[in-house]
């Protein structure tokens, strides 16, 4: 009986102790940079983008033309990337794994552009976007 106790007491202990490793994992700590507001210096903007299962989240919708740096951060358990296309613009991060970030630096000129997660299935589930541009 006592054997039985011990055993069970290690279970619950490893569960708690996997679920705490999970919860650090998957905290939703953005990477840090020197423009963690997205606030527009000259013609140069940041863009925050989360990437979760079948969702991408953007902390801006519409962007002022110029260069552009796409700040890009798996929260999601499955692999993600992030491609904007449009007025000539195929451009996209590698694959990122859990709690991996990328940034992406494009040009961007008036229009409009969508975004989207390349990997297969993703986009018809719900991992796209778009993007205005508005001139300088």
């Amino acid at each position: 009986m006592k054997q039985y106790r011990n055993q069970r007491w290690r279970f619950v202990l490893g569960v708690v102790l996997f679920s705490l490793v999970l919860t650090t994992c998957s905290g939703t700590s953005q990477p840090q940079d020197h423009d963690s507001h997205s606030q527009a210096k000259g013609n140069d903007a940041s863009v925050n983008i989360t990437l979760q299962e079948m969702t991408i989240s953007s902390d801006r919708s519409e962007l002022k033309a110029g260069m552009i740096t796409f700040v890009v951060q798996n929260n999601g358990f499955m692999t993600h990337d992030f491609a904007i296309r449009g007025n000539g613009v195929n451009e996209k991060t590698p694959l990122l794994n859990l709690g991996e970030s990328a940034m992406l630096a494009v040009k961007l000129e008036p229009g409009t552009y969508n975004y989207t997660c390349t990997m297969p299935g993703h986009e018809q589930g719900g991992m796209t976007g778009s993007f205005n541009v508005t001139s300088e």
